[in-house]
């Protein structure tokens, strides 16, 4: 099956390539066909909105991090990606959400990181700007990636065309051993079951 995910790629919604998992991958799939920015039309079902303030909005990321006792997701609630149009009251609200994030969850420490501006300069899947509270929980690394070498973005490639497969209907069942290990840990539990069994089931 030969895939062009550039045709599905969005520059001013998003880009699949960065999709760390097939349910991700999916739904910002959904999203770009519909031609809607998921931090513009935000499902508040799905990501139920802790607090507003000012222009931001904070919520439970719900992809979170490998490795993470609080993933958090701040946005402008405007569709755009630099800092330059933020004036002074945007930034003291932003400061706002997260003296409230850090107390409402007893937050002891972490890491604040904001991907703004060019894409290729903040390795950000949503083309909106936004920041994340990430507190590990100490079980492993966590990192905020803001750039990938050309190893890592073509694996991330190879990796969104098979989850285009599977999203397709291509049977987990007859993935190549190669596919398979990209997409480890990856998938929905159900599907995850039937990856481990083909993974068993391969020479």
């Amino acid at each position: 099956m030969s895939l062009d995910l550039s045709l599905l790629d969005d520059p001013t919604i998003g880009s699949l390539g960065d999709c760390r998992t097939l349910e991700y991958y999916q739904e910002l799939r959904q999203k770009i066909l519909k031609g809607e920015c998921p931090f513009c039309e935000l499902d508040t079902a799905r990501n139920p909105v802790l607090l507003a303030v000012g222009n931001w909005r904070l919520w439970k990321n719900p992809f979170p991090y490998k490795h993470s006792k609080h993933h958090l997701v701040i946005a402008h609630q405007s569709h755009q990606a630099d800092v330059d149009n933020l004036a002074p009251e945007d930034w003291s609200a932003f400061g706002s959400l997260c003296r409230w994030a850090i107390h409402r969850f007893q937050i002891p420490g972490g890491g604040i990181a904001m991907r703004f501006g060019d894409a290729n300069y903040n390795a950000s899947t949503i083309r909106h700007l936004h920041a994340h509270i990430q507190v590990p929980d100490r079980t492993g690394n966590v990192r905020a990636t803001f750039a990938k070498d050309p190893t890592q973005i073509a694996t991330c490639r190879e990796r969104a065309v098979i989850f285009e497969k599977l999203t397709q209907g291509f049977p987990i069942e007859q993935l190549a051993a190669s596919e398979c290990l990209l997409i480890e840990g990856r998938l929905p539990a159900e599907m995850a079951e039937r990856l481990e069994q083909r993974i068993k089931a391969l020479p």
